[in-house]
């Protein structure tokens, strides 16, 4: 992507409630912020300064009790133990055990049922490698979710006889609730039987008309391979495994579920597979909150259905997570905040309940920050950034105080511990996450910012983290690097360089191993591409896309890195290829519009950009690249069109405000030029260009004394400005002083040696 108007750096996730007092970092800012409301600005026409940022919709709601709403439950059925079973009979029980997980725990009446992806984290937290759970690991899976109840299973025989029963139990006390829940017979007979079973189960949960198909769907091979694949998305099928839950989505909607976790994460088939998961089984809120976790994009066909499956069930936390997904990616701020917090009402013992709506409140702070420094923010935003800094520490704490192994959880407390100034619980939340989170590259790439002197932070303690990051070991070659990238812009230049020997080492000996593996030359690729080594990691890729031309990201990253090389017609065939395999990506139509404008090919380029628009039209970098299109082929007013929208939709949307107060002033909207300069100069104060491009509308607007305000404000910025000075005298001849006149633009000409000192010269022979 060459132009990307994201939100700043904010991760996800949180921890618990500590005691603490602001740091020192906390009362210079509260000084630079009493400092920079009071200071006056020398020279200025008060009408002109730009106007504080209004505060976003005020967050009156107090945060969510820990209590769950009357009658809600959740459930989590575990896979079937072996007792006395062959293996055929254990892959056949896990299959009926994530069948009855599906069916059982998806009904929308269930309000606390857990997503499958957190299933998958609260396993691994435990240690296990399966979710075939005895009941004292099973109740402490229960509490990791916050869930209600738990069933506890085991599976016993063979293909020709085996048993299947199963126990619900109330959590945390271990109560049994009805049951034993027991099937026999063959697999065949057993399959024949569950959907009875699993109506037993949903009655005993308080479901009154649970929505149990008359059959399971699917033939006992066809489970023993759901049993068989990996869980969730953090391990992959092998490729027959795959093909096989591929195959199977268009007549079996766990198997889309589990091809749709397993390995689907952009591929151009997602859309298929959601399409057979949602059409199958409308009325499980699971598939919705599934799919939204691992492409959130895909629930645009779906949103309307989703908004009116909301109306029927408003307290369901699946159906809930769904809609902050939606939110998020349909760039509704309010929507997301509101779903947010109704996951937490919903489900308010599960901690990425909470962590979602941690998540949340740092988007909210992040579009109000806009990664501005401290004395850029006016005193109202500081107030506002209070508010939802603490209200964000509250909320991904109690993530924690609910799951303390959560390591992902302590990670995100670090972070929203930094920003609200609490640097003491910063650091116990670093150290924690350390020591919990699996995910260390994403530990140590925020350690590496935090114990910056910026934060108020301790250079031992950086150099420390710096140390433990170079010498640790990742399970991917993309996680080191990633690291690698963070040493280096932390200033750690020898730590980056050894960990990057290191991994691009093991890198390269994988694919010496795996000549004819396509992941281990991407792998590799992928490594040289980010550690800026294009030119080694071209061969790797045209290795790998040799090896799997099939694979749309393969292409589009490939593409990325001859972009990178400037190898401009190799890039644009690669983008091609990309979108052949997934023609409906409007972030890789718009790359392929990007560079086709930037080799001169205008009209194709339109065409693209005109695509991505069409495919996704609240893209503000592809409105942006329209605009970019149209203003470079002298199609001024309809480029104005396009900027404006990106300036409506995009986070950081000051490239568009630029562009539009240039364009807006030479057609002569001179107050709609101003105010698109007013919103750059709210977040970027400095920028002398901008001040300049202002003083020009005002000469425009022959508004003498206000240009000349401009123009001097732009001199406190830069004195050596030749436009401030040029946009100067052409103030004074309009007050009517051509000898002040006379001297600005002389000062002109010895600081510029080409068109604006052109313009001076000009204007000295036309007022000697």
């Amino acid at each position: 992507m060459r132009l990307r108007f994201g939100f700043p750096a904010v991760l996800l996730l949180g921890a618990s409630l500590l005691a603490g007092c602001r740091s020192n970092v906390e009362a210079l800012r509260q000084a630079a912020v009493a400092r920079a409301a009071t200071a006056p600005v020398p020279g200025e026409a008060a009408p002109d300064a730009p106007p504080p940022s209004p505060p976003p919709q005020a967050l009156e709601a107090p945060l969510p009790p820990l209590t769950s709403l009357p009658g809600s439950v959740g459930i989590v059925v575990c896979e079937p133990v072996p007792k006395a079973a062959d293996a055929a009979a254990v892959d056949f029980g896990a299959g009926c055990g994530r069948w009855l997980f599906f069916t059982v725990g998806g009904p929308p009446e269930l309000g606390q049922t857990p997503l499958w992806s957190e299933v998958e984290r609260a396993r691994m937290e435990l240690g296990k490698s399966d979710l075939r759970l005895a009941l004292p690991d099973a109740v402490r899976l229960g509490g990791a979710l916050g869930v209600t109840h738990v069933a506890v299973g085991t599976i016993a025989g063979s293909a020709a006889h085996c048993t299947l029963s199963y126990q619900i139990w109330a959590v945390p006390h271990g109560r049994a609730v009805g049951g034993p829940f027991v099937v026999a017979g063959t697999q065949a007979q057993v399959l024949a039987r569950l959907p009875a079973l699993a109506r037993q189960m949903a009655h005993h949960l308080g479901v009154a008309a649970p929505r149990v198909p008359a059959a399971v769907g699917a033939r006992p091979a066809d489970v023993v391979l759901a049993g068989q694949v990996p869980w969730g998305p953090e391990e992959t099928p092998n490729s027959a495994q795959a093909a096989a839950l591929q195959s199977l989505s268009a007549r079996w909607p766990l198997a889309a579920l589990l091809a749709l976790n397993t390995g689907l994460r952009g591929d151009q088939k997602l859309p298929f597979v959601a399409n057979a998961l949602l059409t199958q089984a409308p009325d499980n809120p699971l598939g919705y909150a599934q799919l939204g976790y691992v492409q959130p994009a895909a629930l645009r066909p779906y949103s309307a259905v989703l908004a009116a499956y909301r109306r029927r069930f408003p307290n369901n936390y699946a159906l809930a997570h769904a809609d902050v997904w939606w939110g998020r990616e349909s760039k509704n701020p309010q929507a997301e905040h509101t779903a947010a917090l109704q996951t937490a009402r919903d489900a308010p013992r599960n901690p990425d309940a909470w962590l979602t709506l941690g998540y949340t409140l740092s988007d909210e702070a992040a579009r109000v920050r806009k990664g501005r420094t401290v004395g850029m923010i006016s005193a109202q935003e500081w107030q506002y950034l209070d508010t939802v800094y603490a209200r964000w520490l509250a909320a991904v704490s109690r993530a924690a105080r609910l799951d303390p192994r959560y390591g992902r959880a302590w990670a995100r407390i670090a972070e929203a511990a930094t920003f609200d100034g609490q640097s003491a619980i910063a650091d116990r939340a670093f150290w924690n996450a350390l020591r919990w989170d699996p995910d260390h590259a994403d530990v140590y790439g925020w350690g590496l910012e935090m114990y910056q002197e910026k934060w108020g932070g301790d250079p031992m303690t950086l150099a420390k983290v710096a140390g433990l990051a170079a010498a640790d070991h990742y399970p991917t070659v993309g996680e080191a690097v990633s690291v690698a990238d963070d040493l280096e812009e932390a200033g750690f230049q020898d730590q980056a360089r050894s960990l990057t020997d290191r991994c691009i080492a093991d890198a390269r000996a994988a694919a010496r191993r795996a000549p004819n593996d396509a992941d281990a030359h991407w792998a590799l690729a992928a490594a040289l591409k980010q550690r800026h080594r294009p030119s080694e990691a071209i061969p790797e890729y045209r290795a790998a896309v040799r090896l799997d031309p099939n694979d749309a990201d393969l292409h589009h990253e490939f593409a990325e890195a001859l972009y990178d090389q400037g190898l401009s017609t190799q890039a644009i065939a690669e983008y091609q290829a990309a979108l052949r395999l997934d023609p409906k990506n409007s972030e890789w139509h718009y790359d392929l519009g990007w560079e086709l404008k930037h080799s001169g090919q205008m009209a194709p380029a339109e065409r693209e950009m005109r695509l991505a628009v069409r495919l996704d039209p609240a893209n503000p970098d592809a409105h942006y690249g329209l605009g970019e299109v149209l203003a470079m082929t002298h199609r001024e007013l309809p480029a104005i069109a396009e900027y404006q929208i990106t300036a409506r939709t995009a986070p950081n949307p000051f490239d568009a405000d630029r562009r539009l107060l240039d364009l807006e002033d030479k057609n002569g909207r001179y107050d709609a030029a101003i105010a698109a300069g007013l919103r750059v100069l709210a977040a970027f104060p400095s920028d002398g260009n901008t001040m300049d491009n202002i003083a020009d509308c005002y000469l425009n607007k022959k508004q003498w004394q206000t240009s000349l305000s401009w123009s001097e404000r732009a001199l406190r910025v830069n004195p050596n400005d030749p436009v401030a000075h040029e946009n100067l005298g052409e103030a004074y001849i309009g007050e009517g002083k051509k000898a002040e006149a006379r001297v600005e633009w002389q000062q002109v000409l010895t600081l510029d040696h080409g068109q604006i000192a052109q313009a001076a010269r000009d204007h000295l022979a036309k007022y000697p």
